[in-house]
């Protein structure tokens, strides 16, 4: 036996990751490491197969061996980073981001990761001046520059975004994150000259999944811009079946899972009698697209609030502690309590209360109140015709939405979700509080008190000039929340009602012309 693997080990393994053949590198991974048990290499790489698998508390192990092994191996710390930002614990990524650039102070990756991590965190000079090392070192480093002008979009300097996706497209011409986030700080008409450009990238074949979804999406919002709608649905179509290809939604799975916690929570559950936390959370929450950014935006106009964005930490708690594969217990909501607060105190804020509006925390409503007692949840609600209609012309970061590649799938997780909220209202009477994103642009200052008296926020007048906040906003819907309200933007599917048919049947609602 050898002391260390073979570089043809080695590169068997690296092969299999780039061949997209996660498994087979896996395999191939966890029998070196079972052979060289003391080897980091073999070990950063079980978890960068790990994390690309979706598998991240599992990708932990390894990376940790790693960086305990050796740690001087920046690449490994750099990769526990990643997957530790991946699940929201921001503070222990940042730890293992700094020690790689410690043993590396060159090592330009680290810089951009960390620097999005800075990002997420809502710490926007840190992000910037992180992202302009990365990219003095590097000067042609395209995904810095993107990341840079993803930065300065979401802070709303629209002009300077767009200068960093012009100058990341003049390195990288088929980079499609930068066409389409290019779009969304511009208004297009038909000669709009970026408008031939994505088209001639597009036309050019070759592109993955992902780039051919986003150019899709940003081809559809530019045609959208000028009124041609009939080509804009044909872009929005494609980039949903683009994206299809590589994801497989299972209904049933949801259906499952939906009526499993309506089972738990349907019998009586222990109530905890706790000290009220530090920081009193705020979930917002619903469909996406329900106004739920908008929502985030006037709470976070307050004194008292911070604005965290969409925070994965209920979702990576409850995995962790198998929640809802064990009995309810005073036990498990207690680590599901501790886990949540733990994780929220990384949030870097001193500030009383924190909003997290992840929109999908929705299903996690039970969970929520039983666990946090002090938590308060707004459950946004839109025109169903304006919610699904807009999932559909829109792309997402945050994972969990499989289901909006088809029209008919987004009506029936639509029907899903209007159950489960049925449920929930029915069993936590009074502790949910509908916002409704119509009513709210209709009467902007009786929603909002309402909305702040039950947060049991004093009012304050910033509340309503929301769009001058300077709080980052890391969704689709940055654009919107930097202007003022207007109604009638729930009316916009009309542009497309020829072409939802399988939608509006799905919905139950009857097209306008039959």
């Amino acid at each position: 036996m050898t002391s260390r693997p073979s570089q043809d080990q080695l590169l068997a393994i690296v092969d299999s990751i780039q061949r997209g053949a996660l498994n087979e590198a896996l395999s191939r991974a966890q029998d070196l490491d079972h052979e060289f048990p003391d080897f980091p290499i073999t070990q950063n790489l079980t978890g960068i197969i790990l994390k690309e698998m979706g598998r991240l508390e599992d990708a932990l192990v390894p990376l940790k061996a790693a960086v305990k092994q050796r740690p001087d191996y920046a690449e490994a710390q750099n990769n526990l980073g990643i997957v530790l930002s991946d699940l929201g614990r921001f503070k222990e990524a940042a730890k293992h981001y700094l020690a790689a650039i410690d043993q590396n102070p060159n090592y330009s990756e680290a810089l951009n990761n960390l620097g999005c991590l800075m990002k997420d965190m809502d710490r926007n000079d840190d992000a910037l001046t992180l992202l302009d090392r990365a990219i003095g070192l590097q000067p042609e480093y395209a995904e810095a520059i993107c990341n840079k002008g993803d930065v300065l979009m979401h802070l709303g300097d629209r002009d300077a975004a767009a200068a960093c996706f012009r100058q990341t497209i003049q390195i990288a011409p088929t980079y499609a994150a930068a066409h389409q986030n290019l779009t969304e700080c511009q208004q297009y008409t038909k000669d709009t000259p970026h408008l031939a450009e994505m088209e001639g990238v597009l036309a050019q074949g070759g592109l993955d999944a992902d780039s051919e979804m986003r150019l899709n999406f940003a081809l559809g919002k530019a045609h959208d811009d000028f009124g041609d709608y009939d080509q804009a649905f044909k872009h929005f179509d494609a980039a949903n079946r683009a994206r299809g290809k590589a994801v497989s939604y299972d209904f049933e799975q949801d259906r499952k899972l939906f009526a499993r916690l309506k089972g738990i929570f349907a019998e009586s559950v222990p109530e905890l009698s706790v000290p009220q936390a530090t920081r009193r959370p705020i979930f917002v929450l619903g469909m996406p697209r329900s106004g739920t950014s908008l929502t985030e935006q006037i709470l976070a106009s307050h004194s008292k609030v911070y604005g965290a964005g969409e925070l994965g930490l209920l979702n990576n708690v409850l995995h962790r502690t198998d929640a809802l594969n064990r009995p309810m217990s005073e036990a498990l909501l207690r680590e599901v309590r501790t886990g949540y607060l733990g994780g929220l105190a990384e949030a870097g804020t001193e500030a009383s209360v924190i909003t997290d509006k992840l929109p999908l925390n929705f299903r996690w409503i039970g969970y929520i109140l039983k666990a946090l007692p002090e938590a308060k949840v707004i459950h946004c609600s839109r025109d169903a015709r304006a919610v699904c209609w807009s999932i559909y012309r829109h792309s997402f970061v945050t994972p969990g939405n499989d289901y909006r590649y088809s029209q008919e799938s987004i009506a029936q997780f639509y029907h899903l979700y209007q159950d489960l909220m049925a449920f929930w209202h029915e069993r936590f009477p009074g502790r949910v509080l509908d916002m409704n994103y119509e009513l709210l642009t209709e009467n902007q200052e009786r929603e909002t008190r309402r909305l702040l008296e039950f947060s049991e926020l004093g009012w304050e007048d910033q509340c309503l000039d929301f769009h001058r906040t300077k709080h980052s906003v890391q969704t689709a819907s940055t654009g919107r929340v930097r202007q003022q309200i207007y109604p009638g933007s729930s009316e916009s599917w009309r542009n497309y009602e020829a072409h939802l048919g399988p939608l509006l049947e799905g919905l139950g609602v009857r097209r306008s012309d039959q």
